[in-house]
This record gives C-alpha cells, structure tokens and sequence, in this order.
C-alpha cells in the first residue's frame, strides 16, 4: 500500500457520501456539471502505486468539484458555478502536497455521464482530464507530476449530471485530517476598464485566427487556452486583492499590447514620438536596436518596478541591465531580480538568443509569448489581426531560456 504524508492544511470541500451534504459544500452536487477526480499517489524506486483504487486508498480524501456542462471539455462559469474559485483551491492543494512530498504524483481522472456512445464518453472524458491538467500546469504545477487518464462513463453519484463531473481529489494520511478555514465572503474581483478591453482583444483576436487556415485555427485554440486560464486566474482573486507579480506583468504586457498603434515598437523607440517610457534611464538601447528589449524593459518597469540603470550611482553599481535578447538569453548572465528557471511560469521572461518576451504558457509543444514583432522563422504572430508592426501575441515552437522575477 503507498504511504502518504499528512496534507497541510488548506480550504477543501469533503467528499459528500449523500445529497445532503449539498447545504455545506453547494458546488459538490450541481444541476447539469462535469467532475474529474485528481489523486496524490507517491512515487518509489520509480514505480508509481496506484491510490485510486478505493479499496487500497487511505480513509482521508478531500475534494473539490469543478463541472462542466453537458458534453463539454470546458469549465462551467456562471452566476451559480464559479469554477475558477475551484480550481484556485485546488491548485493550493496541489501545491501544498506537491511542497511536502517531491516525489508525489498526481492522477487527473476525468468521468462523462452515460448519455451517447461509449466511444464519444470515453474521448470527453479524456479531453477534461487534459483540460484540468492544462490549467494546472499554467497556475504553476510541474506537467511531469501530473498524469491525466480519461475513465469514461461514471455511475457512482446518483443522477447523470453529477457524474459529468470533475473531482479534485487530494488523499491524505488519516491520522491528520486538515480542517477547513474560513470561507471568505468577500466578491470576486472586477475586471477595470482597461483589463476589460484586454479580455475583449483577446476574443478578438481569436475569431480572426480562424479564418486564417491551419495555422490560425491552432493560434485560436491555444489563445483560447490563455484567456481562459487567465480569466480563471483574474475571478479567483477577490475585490480588494492585489494582483500577484505574474499577473502584474502579463496584464502590463497585454494593456501595452491592447494600446499599440502598430507604428511605434517597430523602429527605433527613442527617435519615435509616439512612445515614451515610464523610466528615461534605462540601460543603453541605441535607437536601432530591436525594439523588443525596450518592450521588455517597458513592462516589466511599470509592472513590478525594477530597472537598472547604467551603474550611475552607487546604488546601481554591479547590476547588469540586459539591453538585447542574447543577454536575456545567456544562461551565464547574473542578471538582478531574474535567475534562470528550468521550468517557466506565466509571467516569464523568455528569449531565444534573439528575440525576448514575456511568457504566456506553454500549449502541446508550443510557445506562447508576447512581445515586439520578430520576423523569425516558425514565429506565427497573426499580423492581420494584430499590428504587423507593432506588439503581437506570437506562437512558437518551445524552448528557450526562461528567467522568473524575484523582488
């Protein structure tokens, strides 16, 4: 049997075993949801042991519930069902255990209900489990931790819509059951005007990829991802909160994106009239140099406010401001507040040697980022629907070096 160590304590929902549980949990027994179960099992001498078995599963296992409606791959989010705050419990879970034991793996088990042919049941059930496993891996949870498995039809809750569901199943030793916290009552946050129009582009910018041929219909359905994963992220905040480093920095980037003229970040951006930065002392950026470190620089200044200048006080001394993508690039760069990371997070700074951006999330291979226009090879940036000039949102094969800010 596998040995667990005692969950920290974090705001779950129990498991119900009837109806009546509905009262204190309501999001466990929707009218029409969808539920893929996610299980903490521990990894030894490279074996992985199975937990979901209930017969061998230790006696403690917290859950939350995400739904889907009826045949769909795509989380519920409605005036009843707030999905997103779901899942933020669920990744704090995650994290939580993932903290405690490194070698824990988690199993993403998605369930349809028993409408439609066995076949169809069993890819839905599958496409969820990888929907829940995505939006994992963007709030921060290492990929090769999880493993999704669709299970297809599931008759163990009483009614279909209960078994078209999504389970975040957490296992714990039962010797140490965690408590549940306070529920906090406070609303979610708003979006402000500006973050409002950054959410209508991206939609935006999706309907046109689709008309744009293979490649835009890809384009589309991984912008799609993050702006789901990115509103998710946005509504599990609650009015009042600020938002977190990486959010700061992305949603910097998309507003500076959402205003581009589509003529200023494509030439020298100290000889345009158009732009101005916030801080006049960056590191020496001739005027023909690529506009997207200036670009960089730009957002991550007003996001979280580091700039280094170019060692004129003593203050600066010994901090190194990388004026070019290579520098960025350069693993043997020591550069302030940005230490090279091997697996990114949203909010990155990444680069390939000759390009640098922020990075949006890595999507089936594909690289997400966004940044001033590059002309490079195997970069789809959708020029039509943005500025082929200006900032853009641009897919690409993987890889590069990420650099994660640290305050």
């Amino acid at each position: 049997m596998a040995t667990f160590d005692p969950l920290p304590r974090v705001a779950v929902a129990r498991m119900p075993e009837s109806s009546a549980a509905r009262g204190d949990a309501p999001w466990l027994y929707p009218g029409n949801g969808a539920m893929t179960r996610l299980l903490v099992s521990r990894e030894e001498d490279g074996q992985q042991q199975k937990t979901d078995d209930a017969g061998s599963a230790p006696a403690g296992h917290d859950s939350v519930c995400v739904w889907f409606p009826l045949d769909s791959a795509e989380p519920r989010q409605d005036s009843e069902v707030n999905s997103a705050g779901h899942i933020a419990v669920a990744v704090t879970a995650v994290k939580a255990q993932l903290a405690r034991d490194k070698n824990a793996k988690i199993t993403i088990a998605g369930y349809a209900s028993e409408e439609g042919a066995p076949d169809h049941n069993q890819s839905l059930s599958a496409r969820r489990a990888a929907r829940i496993k995505a939006l994992l891996v963007t709030a921060g949870i290492p990929a090769e931790q999880l493993v999704d498995i669709g299970r297809g039809v599931s008759r163990s809750w009483p009614g279909r819509a209960w078994n078209r569901r999504v389970d975040v199943e957490v296992t714990y030793d039962s010797a140490t059951e965690p408590t549940e916290t306070p529920v906090d009552s406070r609303e979610s946050r708003s979006y402000t005007n500006r973050e409002a129009i950054v959410m209508e582009r991206l939609e935006h910018l999706s309907n046109v990829a689709q008309r744009e041929g293979p490649n835009g219909a890809a384009f589309a359905a991984v912008n799609n991802d993050f702006r789901t994963a990115l509103r998710q992220r946005m509504t599990a905040l609650k009015e009042g909160d600020p938002l977190p480093d990486d959010l700061q920095i992305v949603m910097k980037a998309l507003i500076l994106w959402s205003k581009d003229k589509g003529t200023t970040w494509g030439e020298g951006i100290f000889d345009s009239t158009d732009v101005t930065l916030s801080c006049a002392d960056y590191a020496t950026v001739p005027a023909s140099q690529n506009k997207c470190s200036s670009y960089v620089a730009e957002v991550l200044f007003e996001a979280v406010g580091t700039v280094h200048k170019v060692y004129t006080s003593d203050e600066q001394a010994g901090k190194f401001f990388p004026n070019r993508a290579a520098d960025w690039g350069d693993t043997a760069k020591v550069i302030s507040n940005y230490p090279v990371v091997s697996s990114p997070a949203l909010g990155d700074v990444w680069s390939n040697g000759h390009h640098v951006g922020i990075f949006l999330g890595n999507y089936n291979g594909q690289l997400l980022y966004i940044s001033a226009r590059d002309d490079g090879d195997g970069v789809f940036g959708l020029g039509k629907a943005q500025h082929a000039h200006g900032i853009q949102i641009k897919l690409m094969p993987a890889g590069g070096v990420y650099r994660h800010f640290q305050p």
